[in-house]
């Protein structure tokens, strides 16, 4: 009887190549993470807190902070008598907060990284300067120490303006930032936006307000400490932006811009695009007069629609804040119109490639410049508790446009990525 083949497949003999595959694990994948980066998800549990308790632990923050001021004005006046004391003192409670914090955010069970201990502290102090925002309208006498014997620059209409800013909208995204690094969640685009306020900020407060105007010669210690907002939010701005062919909404590479585009994107576009032109021509006729131009439409600008622009609170912070726009959102609104031109006219991609985290970031930049000059425009100060309001229509609608206008940007963008 005649043998058949069987049908399964020859069996071979494992060569050296597939031994050596099979007892050679393949490496592990390379792992970006940063001192800045919230942890990732493993897939191992945790013995993190539930959310609940997280959160309560970072609202406790503003009372602490409360609490702090009280003490200090209540049974430690003489801690913070002079200025090399007060400095002294700030420093070591700023010591103990963040070790505290540090010590917290171990015990929920969260990994202390860098960025989430920095946006708890951040909490903690934009809370101090709530607590001197009510010193100087009027509400409590709390915070006067700071203001005699600290950063004697925020005793004006640039400090009422500041501090209320970084007391209210600063300690609420940095919150809600805080709290989605501690859980591990995504933080743009909003940490982008902070990332962008913060920037904005620093010039005007450091330049304009510190360094130079009438409260140059009183500079103390304690201004040092704002040398973390400098380099953090700049840092962690950089590790938020997606590479310039990354689609947010789908999470992988976009391959091109498609053709066809309907009447409503192609509406939106061009509306942005716009908007980037009229921003760029504001911003022109603004530098225009701050730096004291005799063309006709500068002295007009200056006489009618925004009289802020002299600066007649004695500090250069609207002079910075005006140049910082000129030269850095102003390149910005130029290349995002091409953009639009790219994408609407030629149908592929422009130079600027991740524009939604570009704008997210310039947004940042209006809500706080925008909110700064509105309030100097509308708010006389002459001492803690005494302001008087006058709306000034003009200034409070160039405000109000341009962060319209910017957020409308940042929102075109997004929308373009959701669906391309």
């Amino acid at each position: 009887m005649p043998r058949t083949r069987s049908m399964s497949p020859a069996r071979r003999r494992p060569s050296r190549t597939d031994r050596a595959a099979v007892a050679s694990p393949p490496p592990p994948a390379a792992d970006n993470r940063t001192l800045l980066s919230p942890p990732k998800d493993d897939g191992v549990e945790s013995d993190q807190a539930e959310p609940p308790t997280t959160a309560v632990f970072l609202a406790s923050l503003p009372f602490m902070a409360f609490s702090v001021f009280w003490v200090l004005e209540e049974w430690a006046p003489h801690l913070v008598a002079g200025g090399d004391t007060a400095a002294a003192t700030a420093v070591a409670i700023m010591a103990v907060v963040v070790m505290s914090i540090y010590k917290a955010v171990q015990d929920l069970g969260h990994t202390p990284s860098l960025l989430a201990v920095f946006l708890c502290v951040s909490v903690f102090t934009a809370a101090c300067d709530l607590v001197i925002t009510g010193h100087l309208v009027g509400l409590w006498r709390f915070g006067a120490f700071y203001l005699n014997h600290g950063e004697k620059y925020f005793n004006s209409a640039y400090g009422v303006a500041c501090l209320g800013w970084d007391g209210v909208f600063h300690m609420g995204i940095q919150g809600v930032l805080a709290y989605r690094a501690l859980t591990e969640a995504d933080l743009n685009p909003w940490g982008l936006v902070w990332g962008g306020s913060i920037i904005f900020s620093m010039m005007p407060l450091l330049v304009g307000s510190a360094a130079t105007g009438k409260f140059s010669d009183g500079v103390e210690l304690s201004t040092a400490m704002n040398a973390p907002y400098v380099a953090i939010p700049v840092a962690l701005a950089y590790q938020l932006f997606r590479p310039a062919s990354y689609n947010p909404a789908r999470g992988r590479k976009r391959r091109s811009t498609s053709t066809e585009l309907d009447s409503v994107t192609i509406g939106i576009g061009c509306v942005a695009a716009a908007s980037h032109c009229v921003l760029v021509l504001l911003h022109t006729v603004q530098i225009m007069s701050v730096l004291g131009s005799k063309a006709s439409i500068a002295t007009w600008w200056l006489t009618e629609v925004e009289p802020v622009l002299k600066q007649p609170d004695g500090t250069n912070a609207i002079l910075i804040g005006v140049v910082q726009y000129f030269f850095y959102a102003v390149p910005l609104h130029c290349a995002a119109a091409w953009e639009w031109f790219c994408r609407l006219g030629l149908r592929r991609p422009g130079p600027l490639g991740n524009a939604a985290d570009w704008s997210a970031l310039l947004l940042g930049f209006y809500l706080q410049g925008m909110w700064i000059q509105t309030v100097m425009a509308t708010v006389e100060y002459s001492g803690p508790g005494k302001l008087v309001f006058t709306p000034r229509t003009p200034a409070i609608l160039v405000g109000s446009l341009s962060v319209g206008m910017a957020a409308m940007q940042m929102v075109a963008f997004l929308q373009w990525d959701a669906t391309r």
